[in-house]
């Protein structure tokens, strides 16, 4: 892994940490392309050069990672002697790849 690329994943941890970007129930990091465009010129306005600017680009359109969440599901109802139901859940700590999504 390059030191740029290094930075991009540091970068998106800091975003993600700060709520800029969020992880929706698909265990994906939606993104506009707006708001990729705002986000590569704010590196070029930082000096960077086109290239760089495209490898930032891949980097973050290919960004991935693997965490343990929790995960609940529901494994039945319980339904009491007065007729009320509940719900009956399930946790299970799963690995799930976190990955990168353009939304609309």
């Amino acid at each position: 892994m390059t030191a740029l690329e290094k930075e991009v994943r540091g970068i998106i941890f800091d975003l993600l940490d700060d709520e800029e970007l969020k992880i929706n129930d698909n265990d994906e990091i939606e993104y506009t392309q707006e708001w990729l465009n705002n986000w590569l010129m704010s590196w070029i306005l930082d000096g960077y050069t086109t290239k760089e600017v495209m490898k930032i680009r891949e980097y973050f359109e290919n960004f991935e990672y693997e965490e343990q969440v929790e995960k609940s599901y529901q494994v039945g109802v319980i339904t009491y002697d007065n007729g009320h139901q509940e719900a009956e859940w399930e946790d299970e700590i799963v690995d799930v790849t976190i990955i990168t999504k353009k939304i609309a």
